[in-house]
């Protein structure tokens, strides 16, 4: 998939302009977001999504799904350690995006 948005013609001698990164710029709200987990079962597998909800908006959200597992106890260690790791980089992403 190909982003609209990004220079995929970089060279080494040309700087990329300032909007290949407005990708970045405009997630810099899961920064400072709630985190939390779904694990839902879809055709004999478990889905595993991370959902991050705006701490200035509850409305303002954004799920992204992560992995399938066929076991449903995977999928929850799975989910739960994808959960720690989100909120531990929270700062390290808060301080790049701005």
């Amino acid at each position: 998939m190909e982003l609209p948005i990004f220079n995929y013609n970089y060279t080494n001698e040309g700087k990329g302009q300032k909007k290949d990164l407005e990708v970045v710029r405009d997630e810099r709200w899961l920064g400072n977001s709630l985190v939390g987990y779904m694990v839902d079962e879809q055709n004999g597998e478990w889905l595993i999504s991370l959902i991050f909800i705006s701490n200035d908006n509850p409305l303002k959200f954004a799920i992204r799904r992560l992995e399938r597992h066929h076991s449903v106890e995977k999928a929850n260690q799975y989910s739960i350690l994808s959960q720690k790791t989100a909120r531990m980089l929270q700062p390290c992403y808060q301080s790049f995006s701005n």
